[in-house]
């Protein structure tokens, strides 16, 4: 009986143990969060248009296939029409994060002021779920009741045996900087040749969603409201290999920007790993430039 009652007080003991460092997990992981440098890439914007720049016509939307591959530098050189790259990783995590982090960075003026909008969504390229509204604009959840950023398991790598990757982004353009290319498909100096060998290997669909087309609809009424005198370009981004389109797919696709009035582009391959950074939709800085040309001559056939 007494060694019955020694178990259970041991067993409540362990539970009450692990309550408790679960729940300083939980503290350390939300409060101790790393954002990979998203935050101040966030207060780079505010600080670049806390006066108008009349110069700043064009804007560039999207997610990380517009930070690896879309140079707002090289528009801005090839078009004459100054661009700056508004791109976020995964898209701020939803849309609704995305569209704070643009209003909190622009003014009314600014916003009339812009005349071309590049919005390069990967997501036509792929499946929902496309937005996590559990998250804020950095990937940290917005409450601990949500549980875990990142496991354990995860924590430990990353306090010991790695160091933290940074986003560092140019503050005048908005572009992804060049320190932040790290590329293990096309640098041989860390090539990992299973990456390599699956990007060789994938096979990438036009694909059409209904949740996409929620998402299609919040962008396309967000547009409207904050940049009336905006031409909207919405770019299908490149990827290494041809993307597979079947007509009634793409059909959808032309109705719904002919419904907007926007141009719809679908970037061409890259078809050269010495173009591919980390992902099949990540450019290398030689990549970037092959993507951004296309864009350029996009933008002065439209103008």
């Amino acid at each position: 009986m007494q060694r019955m009652v020694r178990d259970k007080l041991f067993n409540l003991k362990n539970l009450v143990f692990l309550a408790l460092a679960y729940l300083l997990l939980l503290i350390f992981d939300y409060y101790y969060f790393d954002d990979h440098g998203l935050q101040n890439r966030i207060d780079q914007s505010k600080e670049r248009f806390e006066t108008f720049d009349s110069n700043i016509q064009g804007l560039i939307f999207g997610g990380s296939n517009a930070m690896w591959g879309i140079s707002a530098k090289k528009l801005s050189k090839e078009t004459n029409i100054g661009f700056y790259n508004f791109s976020i990783h995964s898209n701020g995590f939803n849309y609704l994060n995305y569209f704070e982090y643009i209003n909190s960075a622009l003014s009314k003026q600014q916003k009339e002021n812009t005349r071309y909008i590049i919005w390069s969504n990967i997501h036509p390229l792929d499946s929902p779920p496309y937005d996590d509204f559990s998250r804020q604009i950095t990937g940290r959840l917005n409450s601990i009741s949500h549980g875990l950023n990142l496991s354990l398991a995860q924590h430990i790598k990353n306090t010991f045996l790695s160091s933290s990757h940074k986003f560092i982004h140019d503050k005048d353009s908005g572009d992804f900087a060049e320190e932040s290319f790290t590329c293990p498909v096309s640098d041989i100096s860390i090539l990992d040749t299973n990456l390599r060998d699956s990007i060789i290997d994938m096979t990438i669909d036009l694909q059409f969603h209904e949740e996409f087309k929620i998402e299609f609809d919040a962008y396309r009424d967000f547009y409207a409201q904050n940049f009336p005198n905006a031409k909207v370009f919405f770019v299908i981004p490149a990827a290494y290999s041809q993307i597979q389109i079947e007509k009634k797919i793409l059909n959808r696709f032309i109705l719904l920007s002919e419904e907007a009035n926007y141009n719809l582009f679908i970037s061409s391959p890259l078809q050269d790993l010495k173009y591919i950074c980390d992902a099949s939709h990540h450019p290398s800085i030689l990549g970037r430039e092959i993507r951004s040309a296309e864009l350029s001559k996009l933008i002065i056939n439209n103008i």
